[in-house]
């Protein structure tokens, strides 16, 4: 398909105007562990009211802290390492010289210019729509990273796809949309070959309290016993509740999007973003650090919505995971408390997921690892023998009701976003991004986005 043919899509025109603003084309959909429970203490995160949303330019920018970004006049590292303990996920494992040159091929010099659709942000989020756009017939499809593919928390999630704990915590559309995201992962797999590290697991989900029948029902639990829940996971520690969330599964983050960067279209990393040139309501131009792009379609996923566009109220939650040395014993499925655990097919336990409110520091806390550990030793009493080999953490973006945003860019007809994915990004990415793809490929907004707009949140509280 040549640029210009989606439905209602028209080729660049003169005369337009600039939206300038420091937008990022890092993709970052800061994902962790899927755990049931985990309180946010936000502060000032903006009210209720409908808002309304505009596209004037702010000043301010709201910096990655994970990426070393200036906040405030501080100067911030990525996030570095305790004494003895490496700060790579255990994802890094599969890089090697032809996978490195997947993650960051620099700006080729056949970089689709003229695209039908731009993805800015080269994440999970991002790279999902554009390997959906193409799926769909849209073959020319250009994705802009500032960094390299997956530089952030894409790849530095713990991997757990669980749509029914999220029926317990966001019931409605959102969780039917969860649910279509692990079913297109499953397509993913069989048709890419088991690229992507897919595995199918049960999930047990234990607590000291009983949780309500009614939210049972939403997730299609089983209550077991302790003694058969010991039978199904012979190393879970002695819980007096435990729920069974059948037919959940993983997935290997990175070799995910290795998989759809393969699939993707034209690829540049290195590449920010300053400025849309604009004519009535079309997005014309786009410049970036390596020239103009003209492009039919544009697509912000860029983890966080760039505040110059949107002024709205979002928080960044850091979380952590750790991973251990090889367990001599083997785990059937996921179990989760506060955290969650999963099994490499090496022994490896990954453990994690926590929500460090008010923490905006890119360091791994060694009191965090400690919390991580001993809710561990709770979860699996075995695993007190293994040592932390590995830890790390990332910053999550996230809106007042945790929901992220998926929806058209007011005033513009051809330009959307998908971001704010807080710790579902790896889960929604296939559905999400079909779901984004087909609206541009139609123009009629997909049923299954319904609840993830814009005129649910309200304006942002910018600090001076």
């Amino acid at each position: 398909m040549t640029h210009g043919q989606i439905d209602g899509l028209e080729l660049p025109s003169r005369g337009a105007k600039r939206l300038a603003g420091p937008v990022d084309s890092r993709g970052s959909v800061l994902d962790g562990l899927d755990a049931l429970v985990g309180v946010i203490e936000q502060s000032d995160v903006g009210g209720h009211s409908k808002p309304s949303v505009s596209l004037t330019p702010v000043t301010r920018a709201y910096p990655d802290p994970t990426r070393g970004d200036s906040i405030a006049g501080e100067q911030r590292s990525p996030c570095q390492r305790g004494a003895g303990v490496s700060h790579e996920t255990v994802w890094d494992d599969v890089i090697d010289e032809g996978t490195q040159d997947v993650l960051d091929p620099g700006v080729p010099a056949s970089l689709d210019r003229a695209p039908d659709v731009l993805v800015i942000g080269g994440g999970v989020i991002g790279l999902s729509i554009a390997a959906s756009c193409r799926q769909l017939g849209i073959e020319r499809v250009t994705v802009l990273e500032g960094s390299v593919l997956g530089a952030g928390p894409s790849r530095r999630a713990g991997g757990i796809l669980a749509p029914e704990v999220h029926a317990m915590l966001h019931p409605g559309p959102f969780v039917d949309l969860a649910r279509a995201g692990l079913q297109r992962h499953r397509e993913w797999s069989a048709a890419w070959d088991g690229a992507t590290g897919l595995r199918d697991r049960d999930y047990l989900l234990v607590s000291d309290s009983e949780v309500p029948e009614a939210l049972r029902r939403l997730a299609g639990a089983q209550a077991l016993a302790p003694a058969d829940a010991r039978r199904r996971e012979p190393e879970l520690g002695p819980w007096p509740h435990v729920l069974l969330l059948q037919h959940q599964a993983s997935v290997h983050p990175l070799r995910l999007i290795l998989a759809l960067a393969r699939r993707a279209g034209s690829i540049a990393t290195g590449v920010t973003v300053s400025a849309f040139d604009t004519s009535g309501n079309r997005v014309v131009r786009v410049r970036t650090s390596a020239g103009r792009v003209t492009p039919g379609a544009v697509v912000v996923a860029t983890g966080e919505a760039p505040r110059w566009l949107l002024p709205l109220a979002q928080v960044q939650v850091k979380g952590h995971i750790v991973a251990t040395t090889p367990a001599s014993f083997r785990l059937r499925g996921i179990v989760a408390s506060t955290i969650a655990a999963l099994q490499l097919d090496d022994g490896r336990l990954v453990c994690g997921g926590t929500f460090d409110a008010g923490d905006r520091q890119p360091l791994v806390r060694d009191a965090a690892v400690a919390r991580i550990r001993a809710e561990m030793t709770r979860l699996l009493p075995a695993s007190a023998e293994l040592e932390i080999d590995r830890a790390w953490c990332c910053f999550r973006p996230c809106t007042e009701d945790e929901l992220p945003v998926i929806d058209r860019l007011p005033g513009l007809s051809n330009a959307w976003l998908s971001v704010a994915h807080f710790r579902t990004g790896l889960l929604l990415a296939p559905a999400a991004g079909h779901a984004v793809a087909s609206w541009i490929r139609s123009g009629v907004r997909p049923a299954e986005l319904a609840g993830l707009g814009l005129d649910r949140l309200a304006p942002a509280r910018l600090a001076d």
